[in-house]
């Protein structure tokens, strides 16, 4: 009787041990359920795969404005390229190199373009604010994550589309994608924002660009919150800084958009509320399509007891910096989102184009400096883009309510000598993908060559003998470079090169 007691507590033990280890995590409640040393959002059992989708090849008609019904001729002739439409009555512009383009377009180095031969142009002004609009070939899907990248470039004009200058102290600005469920009103009956023409056209998204006269491209990604088969894209509806015309008008063009055909379906945005430099008040998780689930918030992967809503309080855990994620739990699956709390410190960041510095902070104060005479103030220098007048080296100090930082020092060395005294010097291609040929329209017996990249370093020399032309590679990163060429001191050319 003894051994039968024995035996039946041995097997109870081991029935109970093999359900401990068998059993199923439960998500939500911060205990580690299935004993291996992982809770909730730790455990693989209980993670929140995301949906891939494929959108249709070429689901961006014409992405390049290359295909077109005739050649533009002069200003408002976007209905030469196919498939574009005139997002408004404020007409934007259509550019081409078999005819019509811009002579500030041309005069600021921006032909040859960086996809094809043709562009699209656009004013963004108070009162004035012109777009472009197409109807997509597949129909992107309610709370789709959509990546969108083009090239653009800034152009003060006047009317009659030559270059001015009285715009010096514009901002960066936030270009915008609208979306509509329908491609039904492609050109609406207003100067202004699509939302005061029908407010079925949503701001999906959009991507802070700074008033850069040069080519450069740019990305965007943005959760849609509806079905969308048209989009449009143009300025914001509220514009901040000098948006002003008729007598000098912002203008950007835009060239080789893409559309990712890959796009993932339950991404959820969380948004941080509160003060710059401090941790923030609050997290939102952005409303998804399907709004009959429900919410759960963790913390570093734990579940937050009874944080079950769209709104959490970081007042209600101390303002604790880490990792928080959120899911979000229906009948036909699940999606989730997460967003590392920190300090929100400023962006000392500086991008350098030519001969001009930007700050790509936006909503603080800027004060440039001058590193080489003990960071002394410059006069009248307080926005965000600056241009040297003299060569050096150069910093911003950015000040918002809470704090204030300095950014590093930044080299200007091509002051004075943008202008090439070789007549006839031709380079291509422009932009490259690396590969460059230079010629210079006559022999050059003896000079020196070099390489310059965006933070005016040397990364490159070669000497010249006896030579009317030669092939360079630049092996940098993409970006904007410069091909110095000097002889015996006297400055031969200073080209601007774009390595895509």
């Amino acid at each position: 009787m003894k051994h039968t007691y024995t035996k039946m507590l041995f097997i109870l033990v081991f029935l109970c041990s093999g359900w401990a280890v068998q059993a199923q995590e439960i998500c939500d409640n911060g205990i580690d359920d299935n004993n291996n040393g992982l809770i909730d959002l730790q455990d693989p059992e209980c993670a929140c795969h995301p949906i891939i989708q494929l959108l249709a090849p070429n689901s961006l008609p014409n992405p390049s404005f290359e295909e077109m019904d005739c050649c533009p001729s002069n200003f408002s002739q976007l209905q030469c390229t196919r498939d574009w439409k005139l997002g408004n009555t404020a007409t934007a512009d259509y550019m081409h190199t078999c005819g019509f383009i811009l002579a500030g377009i041309t005069n600021s180095g921006l032909v040859p373009f960086p996809d094809g031969d043709g562009v699209a142009g656009m004013i963004f002004a108070d009162g004035w604010k012109e777009y472009l609009s197409i109807c997509l070939n597949d129909t992107i899907p309610c709370g789709a994550e959509v990546t969108i990248s083009f090239w653009t470039a800034f152009v003060p004009i006047q009317n009659n589309g030559q270059l001015c200058t009285i715009i010096s102290k514009l901002g960066p600005v936030q270009f915008t994608i609208y979306g509509a469920p329908h491609c039904n009103s492609l050109t609406l009956d207003v100067t202004d924002c699509p939302s005061k023409g029908d407010l079925t056209w949503m701001a999906m998204g959009s991507v802070m660009i700074n008033p850069l006269n040069e080519w450069h491209q740019v990305s965007l990604t943005f959760t849609t919150p509806e079905e969308i088969t048209a989009i449009m894209l143009g300025a914001p509806c509220q514009l901040s800084g000098e948006f002003t015309g008729p007598l000098c008008y912002p203008y950007y063009v835009i060239d080789g958009i893409v559309v990712k055909e890959e796009i993932t379906m339950n991404k959820i945005p969380i948004r941080e509320k509160g003060q710059m430099c401090q941790v923030a008040d609050t997290l939102e998780a952005a409303i998804p399509c399907n709004d009959a689930g429900l919410w759960q918030w963790y913390y570093e992967g734990v579940a937050l007891a009874g944080e079950t809503s769209s709104l959490l309080s970081l007042s209600e855990y101390d303002y604790a910096l880490g990792d928080y994620q959120v899911l979000y739990t229906t009948s036909e699956g699940c999606a989730s989102g997460n967003f590392l709390v920190q300090i929100r410190d400023l962006d000392t960041t500086i991008s350098r184009i030519g001969n001009t510095l930007v700050a790509q902070e936006t909503n603080v104060t800027y004060k440039w400096v001058d590193c080489d005479n003990g960071y002394k103030l410059i006069a009248g220098e307080a926005s965000p883009a600056f241009t040297p007048t003299k060569n050096g080296n150069y910093a911003v100090i950015l000040t918002h309510t809470n704090c204030a930082d300095t950014s590093s020092c930044y080299a200007i060395m091509t002051v004075g000598v943008n202008e090439s005294v070789l007549p006839h010097l031709r380079v291509y291609p422009n932009p490259t993908p690396g590969a460059l040929t230079i010629e210079f329209g006559q022999i050059i017996a003896h000079a020196n060559l070099e390489i310059i990249d965006l933070f005016g370093r040397i990364t490159a020399t070669q000497k010249i003998r006896d030579a009317d032309k030669m092939a360079l590679t630049l092996e940098g990163m993409p970006g904007i470079y410069w091909v110095r060429l000097y002889s015996e001191g006297e400055m031969l050319a200073v080209i601007r090169v774009l390595k895509e």
